[in-house]
């Protein structure tokens, strides 16, 4: 990974901002040969939620502005999910949430206008019947992005489904190339055939009509600053991504003041990336080392949307 050409800070545009990326658990009901089999066979929890929702209370109070972007293993089965999202919500701060809709209608229909947005992943080798009617309904109450794995195995009713999908007016529908990952237990191969269409539909299909919010997501936009001394006021890490300039290592970066990790497990780290040790665990608020200050970047590449979008200089 290269540095950024010219970029020598990255600034959030509203400061005292914390995104929080939450694994709420490790269970997942559905069995895709392509995911990990840590996935399949889990604990849900891994830690004591009487006590988790201390150190959800002492995040509230530290930052004015909070958002939580959570997932799993499949977080819909967790037995507390839905009160999760109350307490952040009443808080006044704001929660994504990226789920298969493996739970009824009707319970999504209770937390959906509690989220900015709503991803939904479809998984062609476990279908659920019941998926597009449910996306019908969410779609109405929060921003929805179905993303559609393109199983090469079981091909006819995946492109079947990609257009269903795409008939739903304000759904963004995104096909997903699989990558093998963390010993998925069957690697993935398409035909020639299969990667044409994935050439051919390789861009998402945007909502036409897009559901307004109920509650803005938190703004952790940041601004890219040139050695020149020109601003870019909206900087985009994905483009840095595209262009593989996300090596930051040397730079001093604000993770642990603008992001933190909460893994199933309940450890809690400073970001998305491995840096550092863990600052404590989810239930256990009085032993959490709180970081106070910027620290110095000690990786060479920058892989998450999240961890590029915080504060760090030259």
């Amino acid at each position: 990974m290269n540095p950024p050409k010219d970029i020598i800070a990255i600034k959030r545009n509203v400061p005292n901002v914390m995104v929080v990326t939450w694994v709420i658990n490790n269970i997942c009901d559905r069995a895709c040969a392509y995911c990990p089999p840590k996935l399949h066979n889990g604990s849900n929890h891994n830690y004591k939620w009487d006590l988790a929702r201390e150190f959800w209370r002492e995040l509230i109070d530290r930052y004015e502005n909070i958002h939580v972007s959570i997932a799993g293993g499949e977080p819909s089965l967790s037995p507390h999910l839905k009160e999760a999202i109350d307490m952040i919500w009443d808080s006044g701060n704001t929660i994504g949430l990226t789920t298969n809709l493996t739970r009824k209608l009707r319970y999504f229909e209770s937390i959906a206008a509690k989220c900015s947005y709503i991803g939904a992943s479809y998984h062609p080798s476990s279908p659920d019947v019941e998926f597009i009617n449910k996306v019908n309904a969410i779609q109405h109450l929060t921003p929805t992005t179905v993303r559609l794995m393109m199983d090469s195995n079981h091909w006819d009713h995946a492109v079947e489904t990609y257009d269903r999908l795409c008939e739903l007016t304000k759904t963004r529908v995104e096909p997903v190339r699989i990558l093998d990952w963390e010993n998925g237990s069957n690697p993935h191969t398409y035909t020639p055939e299969q990667n044409t269409w994935l050439q051919q539909h390789s861009a998402t299909i945007e909502a036409r009509d897009h559901q307004p919010l109920t509650r803005n997501p938190k703004d952790f936009t940041v601004s890219f600053e040139h050695a020149d001394g020109t601003q870019q006021p909206q900087g985009n890490a994905n483009s840095l991504i595209s262009l593989n300039q996300t090596n930051f290592h040397g730079w001093q970066c604000s993770l642990g003041l603008e992001s933190l990790f909460i893994h199933h497990t309940g450890r809690i780290r400073k970001a998305n990336c491995d840096q550092g040790a863990s600052i404590g665990y989810i239930d256990r608020t009085a032993e959490v080392e709180w970081p106070v200050s910027a620290e110095r970047c000690e990786q060479t590449m920058c892989h998450c949307v999240t961890d590029i979008m915080m504060s760090k200089h030259l």
